[in-house]
């Protein structure tokens, strides 16, 4: 495998120790060799990536190439610390220079071959200071931003503690490239949030763009799950918190979601743990059913119910295919699956709340047991029967 930063790699071995001493002119012939190797490597890197055969073998080319700048950028970062104490300009003005020009390379890579740039690798440390500086910067704007949107104070620190520690200059933690990408990114659409905005689908214009952009800290994720259950508290009615949770569990699925990941690889976003909230609150809805305290108690068996030898699965399956074949007409389904909680009951002794009912009609498969529409009718005859009276 070609490797095109041999020469760098031995003139930062060789010229870069506590004891180099340099001369003006020592100093421009090292540039100008400096500048010479540099677009020679741009050029290999032009030329070679798209000689090999396979995918696998670019991507190892590319961040072969990767890894290495980085580390000659990190190692030269540590000696230019170093040189200051001694004010050596010249020694300074060719680790300058060089950081420059290994930077130039990086950007390169990172730019012209995407698909095989490694985007989790640990960004340089001289890029990454120059970076986190700008990032400070613009976070302050965000943070004077959201004031100015008024967005909930909670929201607010939630916000500041889950960005501010990757922006710390004296961290020790590694930060890939693609969080300062996402960083940016995410700083840019904050500013660009309007004071005022009716155009919401969710909760508000700046929540609703950290779930768009699959935010997904622990601190923001708890402080928008504690501000849901309070919106659910507060409902004292359970079926009216029943049907905030079903609407905006169906706001939540129909969400446009952008394809990126969000700081913390690998971690529920705000979308998915506000979801898994909601299931678990529902969950334990049907598990505590609401009973009337103004209806008396009246035993269920003394009702009259349709008997049915089928399962749950069954039974929403069925009632898809007579709503594919017109049978029901202008009928919502939640509406259907409330009724048959009602009025049918499975011989197996099987759970009917219409939430399961609801579940299952939408999880049919709808390209089979087309022939069973005279069966279904039989049924669907018997329940307006029954509910004549």
């Amino acid at each position: 495998m070609a490797y095109e930063l041999a020469l760098f790699d031995d003139f930062v071995r060789l010229n870069f120790d506590r004891t180099v001493i340099l001369t003006e002119e020592q100093l421009q012939t090292y540039c100008n060799l400096i500048q010479e190797e540099a677009n020679a490597v741009l050029q290999n890197f032009r030329n070679r990536v798209f000689h090999f055969n396979r995918s696998k073998q670019r991507e190892f080319y590319v961040r072969q190439h990767q890894q290495s700048i980085t580390r000659l950028k990190n190692q030269l970062l540590l000696f230019k610390e170093r040189q200051v104490k001694r004010k050596d300009a010249n020694v300074l003005k060719l680790t300058g220079t060089l950081i420059d020009v290994l930077e130039l390379l990086l950007d390169f890579l990172k730019t012209e071959y995407p698909v095989y740039f490694d985007c989790e690798a640990a960004v340089p440390l001289h890029y990454l200071h120059k970076m986190q500086i700008q990032l400070r910067k613009d976070f302050e704007r965000v943070m004077h931003c959201l004031e100015r949107c008024e967005v909930e104070q909670g929201f607010q620190q939630a916000f500041r503690s889950s960005v501010e520690p990757k922006l710390d200059g004296h961290s020790q933690r590694s930060i890939s490239f693609r969080l300062l990408d996402y960083l940016s990114l995410l700083f840019d659409q904050v500013l660009c949030l309007p004071v005022k905005s009716d155009d919401v689908f969710f909760h508000s214009a700046f929540v609703d763009l950290l779930i768009g952009m699959n935010f997904n800290t622990g601190p923001f994720c708890k402080a928008f799950v504690m501000h849901l259950k309070q919106e659910i508290h507060a409902l004292e009615d359970k079926h009216e918190q029943l049907q905030f949770c079903l609407s905006k569990m169906h706001e939540l699925e129909h969400f446009a979601v952008e394809n990126i990941t969000g700081i913390e690889p690998g971690k529920l976003s705000v979308r998915d743990a506000a979801l898994s909230m909601f299931q678990q609150v529902l969950f334990m809805m049907e598990q505590k059913p609401v009973v009337s305290v103004t209806a008396p108690t009246i035993a269920t068996e003394t009702e009259p119910l349709l008997h049915l030898n089928w399962t749950v699965e069954e039974l929403g399956l069925y009632v898809r295919l007579l709503q594919d074949n017109g049978q029901l007409v202008n009928r919502n389904l939640r509406d259907v699956a409330k009724l048959l909680s009602g009025q049918v009951r499975t011989t197996r002794k099987e759970q009917l709340s219409w939430q399961n009912i609801y579940n299952c009609f939408s999880k049919a498969e709808m390209n089979t047991m087309r022939s069973l529409d005279s069966k279904l009718m039989d049924v669907l005859n018997g329940l307006r029967r029954m509910k004549r009276g």
